[in-house]
């Protein structure tokens, strides 16, 4: 089997950190404060003010109500108040509830901006819950083919695999991916073939739904085979036989012993490991469906270039790399190189593409990147080399005093470690290479 147990995507060993010390530049800290401070008393101001047009509402819930506290709420994530926030959140949630009752469709719009603030406080649990209601409204108020419905649903499939790649909820007894599946599914079923960006829907659709399979075979990977259902008895009737001594006048002999005994039953055992098997095995196979039909629709389309499809082919290759199917891989980075050759596109787009370490499967990848809630910026400047397989090592990183600190130097760490790159090929052949950009594109 290919498949690693990884989780994220794949983890490397980074080898040895180089650091070049430079004189920092920065505001000194009291200045930094200085500026700030105006800014964060106008706020506290405003906060000041919604709580006290609150007060003077009287606990009557309305749409000012819910204004101000989403106001409120707008206030304190400018402060990194986060608690406040949410709470705020909470309270205009109420507030549209009690307005327009529990199944309303004023709601979405609200817990949409609630799910973004809890991605901002990191509350996983809460964004879990507010985009998990979001989509059981739509799911109640749209028929399947309305894009209302497909919009909703999909942001709550999209997290689903967010939050596994990143391992941000408590593991979970069912399989957590397989509702983002079903839902893509769902929404690959209602789409209208007659629709003018019928297969651009259907692409984004089926790239995001090829990754969810892939962090399912890693779910189904990693599960206990209790986990899977058996065939038959757990147990069976086993005549078990023992020879036992038996003296008598001083002259030793062996009788046999016979008993009826439960023991364990090997073809309950066997059709666990088959249950979890095929589990496995389809999960990786419809991954590969999703990423060759994307292929195969882009190949039939007249006004597609050749690197679009050279794309597709690329993220086809990266999907097998990930799972260490390197056999594959390989054939697809020769496809896409020799398309390109054939096509006779320049030689200075051909080296762009191939001649260098990309990152594997990035545009399916910004689909569910949430760095836009990462505070923290990365800085330096990081060399690495990638083997042929795509595994990241000999990684240093050089810069201003400020870049090889903590935390720059650690976020740093973090972010390589958990990242993935397609090898540089060359003349349609994975070779060992060595890649040097700056951090903040990691």
């Amino acid at each position: 089997m290919y498949l690693e147990r990884r989780r994220k995507m794949p983890r490397y060993a980074v080898g040895v950190i180089v650091f070049v010390l430079l004189a920092p530049s920065a505001l000194a800290e009291d200045e930094a404060d200085a500026l700030e401070d105006p800014r964060q008393a106008q706020i506290a101001a405003n906060i000041a003010q919604y709580q006290q047009d609150l007060i003077g509402l009287g606990g009557v819930y309305s749409r000012v109500t819910t204004e101000l506290n989403l106001s409120l709420a707008d206030a304190y994530l400018e402060l990194d108040d986060f608690d406040r926030a949410l709470e705020a959140y909470g309270e205009a949630l109420q507030s549209v509830r009690i307005s327009n009752g529990l199944y309303s469709e004023e709601q979405l719009p609200l817990l949409e901006l609630f799910a973004t603030g809890s991605m901002r406080a990191q509350d996983w649990e809460k964004t879990e819950n507010n985009l998990h209601l979001a989509y059981s409204l739509a799911k109640q108020l749209y028929e399947a083919d309305d894009p209302r419905y497909s919009e909703t649903a999909s942001r709550y499939a999209d997290w689903k695999v967010r939050a596994y790649q990143g391992s941000l909820l408590s593991p979970r007894e069912r399989n957590p991916l397989n509702e983002s599946i079903e839902i893509y599914d769902s929404i690959v079923a209602s789409l209208s073939h007659d629709s003018e960006n019928y297969h651009n829907e259907l692409i984004n659709i089926l790239s995001a739904k090829g990754l969810a399979h892939y962090y399912s075979a890693l779910y189904v990977d990693d599960a206990e085979l209790e986990d899977f259902s058996g065939i038959g008895a757990e147990t069976v009737n086993q005549r078990i036989c023992r020879s036992r001594p038996r003296t008598i006048n001083g002259v030793t002999t062996y009788v046999t012993v016979c008993n009826d005994e439960r023991a364990p039953n090997p073809d309950y055992f066997e059709s666990r490991n088959r249950a979890k098997s095929r589990q496995l095995e389809s999960n990786l196979r419809y991954m590969r469906e999703s990423y060759q039909q994307i292929v195969e629709i882009l190949s039939e389309e007249a006004e597609i270039t050749p690197l679009e499809i050279v794309e597709a082919m690329l993220n086809l290759g990266d999907i097998n790399l990930l799972i260490n199917d390197l056999e594959r891989a390989n054939s697809e980075y020769s496809r896409a190189f020799q398309l390109l050759e054939s096509e006779n596109v320049s030689q200075s787009v051909r080296n762009q593409v191939f001649n260098r370490p990309r990152k594997a499967l990035e545009d399916v990848l910004a689909r569910f990147n949430q760095d836009e809630y990462d505070d923290i910026a990365l800085s330096g400047v990081v060399t690495f080399s990638v083997s042929s397989e795509g595994k990241i090592a000999n990684a240093r990183i050089s810069g201003e005093e400020s870049d090889l600190a903590d935390p720059n130097r650690s976020l740093v760490i973090s972010k390589l470690q958990s990242s993935f790159y397609r090898p540089a090929i060359v003349d349609g052949v994975a070779v060992d290479s060595e890649l040097s950009i700056p951090a903040s594109e990691l």
